[in-house]
Parts: structure tokens; C-alpha cells; sequence
């Protein structure tokens, strides 16, 4: 009667004992404590990633990209100066020799405009000094030169506004392109972080399973112990349970080691590492699960689908990929026809021998020169044109392609996750029977072994089995609410204010 007792005051004791909150060792070895909440590693995620940082930079180097391209466009001042001396031989009468030296300038504009047209304005006076060895008569020094004025225009290659502003196009949809790529990998980002939180509570409150299952184990050999003093068992009876409790302290060590694991997970997520100390940081989640799970609203996965189209950014990056290769093939096809410039020319001559009188004659436009020029480049196969044309096809279908591949694995991974969410409700409810069935079968067989109709070997089987009940108990839990994040992510919405949706439906049925 009295070993009756006592087995069921052991039982009792150790069911509610197992809701203490029981100080983690790993809690205890110093360095700056961080109490989280799965809201502040997301708002910490976002802003500290190493990898965040890394994808914004590329987002960065896009938009220089553009600026590159859109330079071409800006305005070119040009200027160059000179000195000459020289000596001619003599030819003839009409041309004798010369010895001269003078300084000449050339000074003026040019600017590519987005026909592709080049117009240039330039101004070159000279300055000369001669000694001319003639009867004629030579100026000795003076003024000459003129005002340039010139505008080149393709007609057929690589013309008109259409095929320039096709580049910039390019450019600004590789700007949406990679800030779409970061939007998608903060909320893959933030997922992780989801992840990570959510192995890290696992992994402290599996740590308390294995205590209390330990402390247990080490009960039961306290009254195998009391039963060898009484003289009911022999010496060698303990062997078993002193096995149990060998095992038990190998499961709390492993229990140790994976949240420190996990702890360095979460932290290589959420922390800048701006110096290695950030390592000594002790991560707490402060995140309570509870005896009773809130029952998430889920969509229907054809609605679900409709939203992840419409909101996720890796389809939004992909739609722009497509865009692009479309302008580039315009712009290829552009490039088969031969190239015909046009070049129309105005010039203004004076030689003066004042500086005063050569500006007036070139600004009054007293000698205009005029001209008109065509350039024509046909290419004798036309190789290079039109493989670059093929080429381009092909990277548009395989764009097309890619996007069509990447709608059906949102489809997929839309269908997965709801299924995923609906098989953990059912989940959580098994694992709390479970656990409540092995309660029931540690407290029966406790009883038994009190009463002389079990053995020991029972009841540690029957811990276990709590104890294995118990971890798959509080993963179904986690993995539940961490189902719901993987959702949010699926569809596009993961950021970093997402939280759990309140409701007051439960899994278990309407709060009592």
C-alpha cells in the first residue's frame, strides 16, 4: 500500500512539474542576454542581413547602370590648343616658300541626341606668323579659320528614337528587375528567420522535455534504490534503470548542443557581425506556445494562387526579363538592315588680319560652306548582325519559358503549403492525444510496477514514449505557426511587420 502511494505521488508530482519553466544551462554562461520576439528578428532580419545588404548593393549597381547608359546623352565640351613652326620648300612662283609659326585653337560642343544623331558645333581660329619669299604680296600674320557645324543621322542601323530608347528601357527594367530580386529575397530572408526562431523555441523546450524526462528517470531509480534497502529487489535490479538515466543525460547533452546550434542560426540571420563579438550574444525567444493553438484562417488554393501571381516579386522580376528580351530582338533586327548615314555640314571661313574683323566675318557668316554627305556599309553576309538577331530569339523564348516554369512552381509551392497547413492542424490534434495517452500508459504502468505487476523496463519504455510524445507535440506546434509564415512567403506578403493573425478559433474546439 505504502509503494502504491508512492508511485502515484510520483506520477502526480512529475506531470504538472514538467509546465515549470526550468533555467537552460546554456542560458547561464555569460554574455549579453537578447530577449526576441518573432516581430524584432524579422525587424532585425531586415535591416542587419549580411546577405539583405549584399542583393541591395546589386540593386545599387543597377541604377549607375542606367545612369551609364543614359550619359551617352549628356553634352561634350572639347577644346585643344596648338603650336606650329614650320618651312615649306618653293614650288613655283605661285607658291614660294614659307616659313611660318602661329597658334591654333579648336573649341566647341558635341552631343548625341536619341534619334542617334551626333551634332557638333565647333569654333578653330589660327593665329599665323609668315615670312613668304614672293613678289606677291602675302599677309605677314593674321586671322583664319571658321565655324563648324555638323549633324550626323543614321537612316536604316542603329537608328531612330525607338531603337535608342530601347536601351534605356533595358536599362530601367533591370533597375525593377533587381529591386524585385531584393524584395523577394528579404521575404526568403525573413522566412528563414521564421525558420530559425521557430528551431530555436524547439530546441529550449525539447531541452525541458529531456529534463523532465531524466528527472524522472532518476525518480524511478531513487525507488528501485528504496526497494533494494527494503530487500524486494536484488542489487543487479538497478542496472536497467541506471541505463535509463545513462541515456537520458546523453539526450540533454544533444539537447544542449542543438540550441546553441540553433541560437548561432538565428543570430547569423538577424545580426550585423559588425565584430565577431556578436557571436557571444545569448538569443531568448520569447515566444509562448501555449497549451491551446488558435486555428489560422486558410485560403482556397485557387484564390491563393490568384495572390501569389499578382503580389510575389520573383513573377514580377521575371515578367521584366521578358520585356527586355523583346526590346533587345527590336533592337537586333534593327541591326540586320545596312548602315546608311546621313551628314549634313555647315561652315562659316573668314581670314582677317585682326582678330576683330575674322570674328565678324565668321559670326556674320560672310563664306557659308555647305554640304551633304550619305555613308553606306553593307556587311557581305551579315554574320554577325543576324546571329546576334537569332540569338536574341532564343533568349526570348527562353525567358518566356523560365516565366511559364516559374508560375507552375508558384502553383505548386501555393497548392504544397495549404495542404502542409491543413495536415498540421490534424497534426497537433493527434500529437496532443498522443501525449495524453502517454500519460495516461506512464501513470498505469507506474501503478503497476508499484503493485508488483510491471517491471521497470515498462515504465522507462512508457517515459519514452511520453517523452518522444511530448517533442513531436511541441514540433507540430512550431511547425504550425511556422506553416502559416511559409503561407505569407509563398504569396508574396512575408514582410517585416507580418505577425500571426489573431482569431478566437482553436484547434481543440471554442475556448472554455
Amino acid at each position: 500500500m505504502v509503494l502504491l502511494l508512492a508511485s502515484l505521488l510520483s506520477v502526480s508530482l512529475f506531470l504538472p512539474v514538467y509546465q515549470e519553466k526550468v533555467a537552460i544551462p546554456t542560458d547561464q554562461r555569460g554574455g549579453r542576454i537578447l530577449e526576441l520576439g518573432l516581430g524584432d528578428c524579422l525587424v532585425l532580419g531586415t535591416s542587419n542581413n549580411l546577405d539583405l545588404n549584399l542583393s541591395r548593393l546589386r540593386e545599387k549597381v543597377s541604377k549607375h547602370d542606367y545612369e551609364i547608359v543614359d550619359a551617352r546623352y549628356d553634352f561634350e565640351f572639347f577644346l585643344t590648343g596648338s603650336y606650329n613652326k614650320g618651312e615649306t620648300p618653293k614650288r613655283s612662283e605661285f607658291q614660294p616658300s614659307i616659313k611660318s609659326w602661329g597658334y591654333s585653337a579648336n573649341v566647341g560642343f558635341r552631343k548625341q541626341v536619341i534619334t542617334g544623331a551626333t551634332l557638333s558645333l565647333g569654333f578653330n581660329p589660327i593665329f599665323f606668323n609668315q615670312e613668304v619669299q614672293s613678289p606677291f604680296s602675302f599677309p605677314s600674320e593674321g586671322y583664319r579659320g571658321g565655324l563648324n557645324f555638323a549633324l550626323t543621322q543614321p537612316l536604316l542601323k542603329s537608328a531612330w528614337a525607338d531603337y535608342y530608347q530601347a536601351e534605356l528601357d533595358i536599362a530601367t527594367e533591370q533597375v525593377s528587375i533587381e529591386r524585385y530580386i531584393v524584395d523577394r529575397d528579404t521575404q526568403v530572408t525573413l522566412n528563414q528567420v521564421v525558420d530559425s526562431y521557430m528551431a530555436l523555441v524547439f530546441a529550449r523546450e525539447n531541452w525541458r522535455v529531456k529534463y523532465f524526462t531524466l528527472k524522472l528517470a532518476r525518480d524511478q531509480l531513487e525507488q528501485t534504490n528504496k526497494k533494494i534497502k527494503l530487500g524486494q529487489l536484488a542489487p543487479r535490479d538497478r542496472i536497467a534503470d541506471e541505463a535509463d538515466v545513462s541515456q537520458r543525460e546523453e539526450e540533454i547533452i544533444v539537447a544542449e548542443t542543438s540550441i546553441l546550434d540553433q541560437e548561432d542560426a538565428l543570430k547569423r540571420l538577424i545580426l550585423p557581425f559588425k565584430s565577431s563579438s556578436d557571436w557571444e550574444i545569448i538569443v531568448k525567444p520569447s515566444l509562448v506556445v501555449g497549451e491551446r493553438d488558435p486555428k489560422y484562417p486558410v485560403p482556397q488554393w485557387k484564390e491563393a494562387i490568384l495572390i501569389a501571381k499578382s503580389r510575389r516579386p520573383d513573377m514580377r522580376a521575371q515578367e521584366r526579363v521578358v520585356h527586355q528580351a523583346k526590346l533587345n530582338l527590336m533592337r537586333r533586327d534593327r541591326d540586320l538592315l545596312p548602315q546608311l548615314d546621313l551628314t549634313a555640314t555647315v561652315n562659316t571661313d573668314a581670314q582677317q588680319s585682326s582678330f576683330g574683323g575674322f570674328q565678324q566675318d565668321i559670326f556674320g557668316a560672310l563664306f557659308p560652306d555647305y554640304g551633304i554627305r550619305l555613308d553606306l556599309v553593307v556587311p557581305i553576309g551579315n554574320r554577325l548582325a543576324r546571329n546576334r538577331f537569332e540569338r536574341g530569339e532564343l533568349e526570348l523564348e527562353q525567358a518566356q519559358r523560365a516565366y511559364r516554369i516559374l508560375e507552375i512552381n508558384v502553383e505548386r509551392q501555393v497548392r504544397q503549403v495549404i495542404r502542409n497547413l491543413l495536415t498540421l492542424e490534424k497534426s497537433t490534434l493527434a500529437a496532443k492525444q498522443s501525449v495524453r495517452l502517454a500519460e495516461d500508459n506512464l501513470e498505469t504502468e507506474t501503478i503497476k510496477l508499484g503493485l508488483g505487476s510491471s517491471t521497470a523496463f515498462e515504465v522507462q519504455r512508457r517515459n519514452t514514449e511520453l517523452s518522444d510524445a511530448r517533442s513531436r507535440l511541441l514540433q507540430a506546434r512550431l511547425d504550425y505557426r511556422k506553416s502559416w509564415f511559409n503561407l505569407q512567403a509563398v504569396l508574396g506578403q512575408l514582410g517585416e511587420g507580418s505577425d500571426l493573425p489573431a482569431t478566437t478559433e482553436y484547434l481543440d474546439g471554442p475556448k472554455k
